[in-house]
C-alpha cells in the first residue's frame, strides 16, 4: 500500500471517553460524599441545633464540591485518554472533555493541531503517556496516551525520527 500525502505516519490510542467519564463520576461522587460526612460529623460533634430535614434540603452545598471532584477526576484521566495521529507535517491530538457551566454539560471531543517546528520536546516520565512541550505554553490535551508498550516505543522512535529532543 502507497502512503497518501495525508496518511498518518502512526495513530495511537488510549483510553476511551467511558473511562473520562467514569473518572468523572468517581471524582464527582467522592468529594460530595466527602462534604456530607463533615457536615454530618459536624452537625453530631458540636450538637448543633439543626434538623436532618435542613441539612437534607440544603443539596446545593454538594454541587460545587461534586463539580470540582468531576473536573479533577477528569484532568487525572485525561493525559492517558484519547489519540494522537502523527503526520509528517503536524500531530493531531483529540481528547474527550465536558463544557457547560462546572463542566457538568455535555461531552464534547477536543481537537489540538501541532506542527512538528511547534514542538520544544517531550517528557516521558510516566508510563501511561508522554507529554509534549509546545513553545506556546503547556496543556493537558499536549499528551500522547502510551498505555501500551509498544505503542510507547514507537511514540518515542517517531519522535526521535523528526528531532525532537527528550527534556527531564
Amino acid at each position: 500500500m502507497v502512503m497518501g500525502r495525508d496518511d498518518p505516519i502512526l495513530v495511537v490510542g488510549g483510553a476511551e471517553e467511558d473511562r473520562v467519564v467514569l473518572a468523572r463520576i468517581l471524582g464527582g461522587a467522592a468529594l460530595a460524599l466527602v462534604t456530607a460526612g463533615t457536615a454530618a460529623a459536624g452537625t453530631l460533634l458540636f450538637r448543633a441545633d439543626v434538623s436532618w430535614t435542613i441539612l437534607a434540603r440544603s443539596w446545593r452545598i454538594l454541587v460545587v464540591p461534586a463539580a470540582l471532584g468531576a473536573y479533577l477526576g477528569e484532568r487525572f484521566m485525561r493525559p492517558s485518554a484519547g489519540s494522537v495521529a502523527f503526520y509528517e507535517a503536524r500531530i493531531v491530538i483529540s481528547k474527550w472533555t465536558r463544557k457547560g457551566f462546572l463542566h457538568l454539560g455535555r461531552t464534547v471531543e477536543h481537537t489540538d493541531q501541532i506542527l512538528w517546528s511547534e514542538l520544544k520536546g517531550f517528557e516521558d516520565g510516566r508510563s501511561d503517556y508522554v507529554r509534549l512541550v509546545v513553545e506556546k505554553g503547556q496543556s493537558s490535551f499536549l499528551t500522547v496516551p502510551t498505555i501500551r508498550e509498544e505503542d510507547r516505543v514507537a511514540v518515542l522512535r517517531v519522535l526521535d525520527e523528526h528531532g525532537i529532543p527528550r527534556l527531564e
